[in-house]
């Protein structure tokens, strides 16, 4: 019979923490990531609405974070 080698339990402690705390920073993320989606349509319903101008509206994009989504707009 084939003998089992045992993990020890802190590892697999260790291990499961570290995966729960990936968990919830995954979490945190996608909630971060919905955040931003809304605050760009946000400025693109303002925008398309005469409200603001181009400028304000990339200018509250960048303000939210979305800075990464709007490199084109440095060139």
């Amino acid at each position: 019979m084939k003998q089992q080698t045992s993990v020890p339990f802190s590892s697999v402690t260790a291990s499961s923490d570290f995966v729960d705390f990936t968990l919830k920073q995954l979490r945190v993320a996608f909630i971060r990531s919905r955040c931003l989606s809304n605050e760009i349509e946000i400025a693109g319903v303002e925008l398309r609405a005469g409200l603001v101008s181009a400028e304000a509206a990339l200018a509250h994009v960048i303000e939210a974070g979305g800075e990464a989504f709007l490199n084109w707009a440095s060139s």
